[in-house]
């Protein structure tokens, strides 16, 4: 019986390696599923995965200049603080010494002290392209003498903090006239897409 068993068993080993190759089969393969059904189940997304969702300019804005966005809360937590010619903080501050103060917070620690220096500092831009920790620039017969920083906009006017006057503290405000030109410290356009591309 057992001589029986083992040249049964041996016969089916044989008639395997002979006729494997025709049918595709290999006799020391392993069992387990097809490899072109492991593949694809590889490849097929976990179900119930959901899309990672689309952000909002604004979040968009937010996630590629912190900075910026720091340097304006910064100056808006300032709020109430008095003003005081030629100071820069923590609780007293002149125009552009807010904007010194809330941008070297937020790490811009090449930003000159003076709003005249300031203005040369940045990359000129159009009204229409300010976004918040944007620079505004108040002039008199071409000459900047006031700075403050950009905010929002509302109801179709830009708001903006700063530190007035002598009879002032840190406020928001809206501009009281056409006369001033906007700046930023965001990297111009091609530039950040290198830095992103």
């Amino acid at each position: 019986m057992c001589s029986v068993r083992r040249v049964t068993s041996v016969t089916l080993v044989t008639l395997l390696a002979l006729a494997g190759p025709q049918l595709g089969f290999r006799a020391d393969a392993a069992p387990g599923p097809a490899r072109g059904v492991h593949e694809s189940a590889a490849h097929r997304p976990a179900a119930g995965k959901p899309h990672p969702k689309k952000l909002t300019a604004k979040q968009r804005y937010y996630k590629f200049h912190p900075r910026l966005v720091r340097a304006a809360r910064t100056a808006v937590n300032q709020r109430g603080d008095r003003y005081q010619w030629g100071a820069e903080g923590p609780r007293r501050f002149d125009c552009s010494g807010l904007v010194y103060y809330a941008y070297r917070k937020a790490g811009f620690q090449h930003l000159p002290r003076t709003s005249r220096q300031q203005y040369h500092h940045v990359r000129l831009i159009k009204k229409s392209q300010l976004r918040r920790g944007d620079l505004m620039f108040f002039r008199s017969h071409g000459r900047v003498y006031h700075v403050a920083v950009f905010l929002y906009w509302h109801g179709g006017r830009r708001v903006f903090i700063h530190s007035p006057n002598t009879k002032g503290r840190v406020r928001k405000a809206v501009p009281w006239n056409n006369d001033w030109r906007a700046g930023t410290l965001r990297p111009s356009h091609k530039r950040h897409q290198k830095q992103h591309g």
